[in-house]
């Protein structure tokens, strides 16, 4: 039998990886969590997210714990709102080194 996907089923998938921290059906927690593991032993990278996703409790308590302890976070950016996403919406660049 041939099922289709709306896109109402496409939000509730997870994603279990090995190298991913949480499961969690967040698009910004596992994107986040996928640019950490692409990331060589030296590498570098600089972020742009919500500023939700730092403060949030749960699955964001611990991704930021991870992300505190197992990478190198140099700098947080917090931004005033309007400048990535819409208004009232404040962002942060998370640069990692």
């Amino acid at each position: 039998m041939i099922r289709n996907i709306d896109e109402d089923d496409n939000e509730d998938l997870t994603y279990n990886r090995k190298d991913f921290w949480v499961t969690t059906t967040n698009k910004q927690f596992n994107f986040l969590q996928h640019i950490v593991s692409m990331l060589n032993v030296t590498g570098k990278a600089a972020v742009v997210l919500p500023d939700n996703v730092l403060f949030e409790g749960g699955v964001g308590e611990a991704v930021r714990k991870n992300l505190l302890e197992k990478v190198n976070l140099h700098t947080i950016l917090r931004l005033p709102t309007g400048i990535f996403y819409a208004n009232g919406v404040k962002a942060n660049v998370l640069f990692s080194i």
